[in-house]
């Protein structure tokens, strides 16, 4: 459901005052956009040509060995994901009549992964993407999927370390209830990684149906 909706933000011409989750979640008291802060988008491919994103992105890679050099064409059976949550993150709404996104100021990263595609190995694209993610700048790693399985591969154990020991922040899902995970999974679990849930408004709380 979430998925679903997000999808129809992002498809739907919207005014800011129709974006009620940023008050509701007080995201437009806050005096901070993320400017001067690279975020690695680590996912299905960033499309670059969305109004919303337009003029955020920096050098990105495609993993999958199935997208563009730069990991800005979107890949896998579902592809609109990474295009999903990089508007969420960045979205420049305000502009577009789109979605605004929590840090609009940010710049970002496409790394693009075969999520959901047949013999990916996804566990060693992941691992790669996050050491050229440090390498090539990034400050903070956006990963919004997971393994569903509290354990990861040694890979992983590499690459996230080099990410903690040169100080960007890896964000991750919790889990993912419609895909079976009912607790918490990797990289949710790993050592250094901040975990993120969500929480469901009820009508009356937001005073919305």
């Amino acid at each position: 459901m979430r998925l679903v909706l997000a999808l129809v933000l992002l498809l739907t011409s919207l005014t800011p005052a129709d974006q009620w989750w940023l008050k509701a979640y007080e995201f437009d008291k806050t005096k901070l956009d993320g400017s001067g802060v690279v975020v690695a988008i680590i996912d299905t491919g960033v499309d670059d040509t969305h109004p919303d994103l337009s003029g955020s992105f920096v050098q990105g890679r495609d993993f999958s060995g199935l997208g563009s050099p730069d990991g800005t064409a979107p890949v896998g059976p579902s592809s609109y994901h990474g295009t999903m949550v990089a508007s969420l993150i960045a979205g420049q709404g305000k502009n577009s009549g789109g979605v605004i996104g929590v840090a609009p100021g940010v710049s970002l990263m496409s790394l693009s992964i075969g999520l959901g595609i047949e013999g990916a190995d996804t566990d060693q694209q992941i691992a790669d993407a996050v050491i050229w993610a440090v390498d090539n700048g990034a400050k903070v790693i956006n990963l919004s999927l997971t393994r569903n399985s509290r354990t990861w591969p040694a890979s992983w154990d590499e690459a996230f370390l080099y990410a903690l020991e040169n100080d960007v922040v890896v964000v991750s899902a919790s889990g993912n209830r419609p895909d079976g995970t009912g607790a918490p999974s990797a990289p949710g679990t790993m050592p250094g990684v901040l975990a993120v849930s969500y929480t469901h408004l009820r009508a009356h709380e937001t005073g919305r149906n």
